[in-house]
């Protein structure tokens, strides 16, 4: 019972019916396709690793839809509740932002992970004198690529929670307080294999917006100190999380 509750429960929380429909197609092949291997090869796989799998084949089928645009940025907006880890040989980046009104300052978090979820990388920045909620994420967004660039990452998918970022990205009219920052990322964008833009819910996000929001409350931005804040609260994070997550971390070049 528990595994048919593991294997359902992500479908629950998609928030359109197609989208719900199509994976729920995705699912039941991978079953069979689960059931074959079994059968014939004596492979066993996790049902983890199915509904995984199913995602990721959704997600692929998605984008192949609308490879036709011209544009090569493509905003995927496939909703879950869950954080599911990428796919072997693509790395996922979560960013995030939090404001602090009382004191007229800012900050965002950047949080890469790999196909077991372990965070490969991390970075965050404050602002001071910034508090446009729309502007942060899109400087998060573009910072976020900058970071892609700079660890030479060729592979990745890019998470965000603002839904009016994301679906600008692939378009030529990019609303007027964003445009050159749109801009930006689109054009460094240019340089990588392969990129996809995600928008998901907040609770998929939390990794990164623990990150931003503790800069905010950590004197001088002390590196050690966020760390330490991020192990410690791995727990916390875990329950929205459908991986092991942060099991080793490597420092960002601040």
């Amino acid at each position: 019972m528990d595994c048919i509750t593991n294997l359902f429960y992500p479908m629950s929380n998609h928030d359109s019916q197609d989208d719900l429909i199509q994976l729920a197609a995705f699912l039941l092949w991978f079953i069979w396709k689960c059931r074959n291997a079994l059968v014939f090869n004596g492979q066993n796989q996790p049902p983890h690793q199915v509904i995984q799998a199913a995602i990721s084949s959704q997600l692929e089928f998605n984008r192949a839809k609308d490879s036709a645009s011209p544009s090569q940025v493509r905003a995927d907006t496939l909703r879950t509740i869950f954080w599911f880890p990428p796919t072997r040989g693509t790395l996922k980046v979560n960013f995030d932002t939090a404001v602090d009104s009382k004191n007229g300052r800012s900050s965002m978090g950047i949080v890469v992970q790999d196909h077991s979820g372990n965070c490969v990388d991390w970075y965050f920045k404050v602002y001071p004198y910034l508090s446009d909620p729309l502007i942060l994420e899109s400087m998060a967004c573009r910072d976020s690529i900058s970071l892609i660039l700079n660890r030479g990452f060729q592979r990745t998918i890019v998470e965000g929670d603002s839904d009016i970022l994301i679906n600008a990205i692939p378009t030529q009219c990019p609303p007027s307080g964003i445009a050159s920052l749109v801009n930006d990322i689109q054009q460094m964008s240019q340089s990588l294999d392969f990129l996809s833009f995600s928008v998901v819910k907040r609770s998929c996000n939390r990794a990164a917006h623990c990150l931003a929001q503790k800069p905010l409350h950590v004197p001088f931005c002390r590196r050690n100190a966020v760390l330490q804040y991020i192990i410690q609260n791995t727990s916390a994070i875990k329950k929205n999380v459908a991986s092991p997550l942060y099991s080793s971390m490597t420092p960002p070049l601040l």
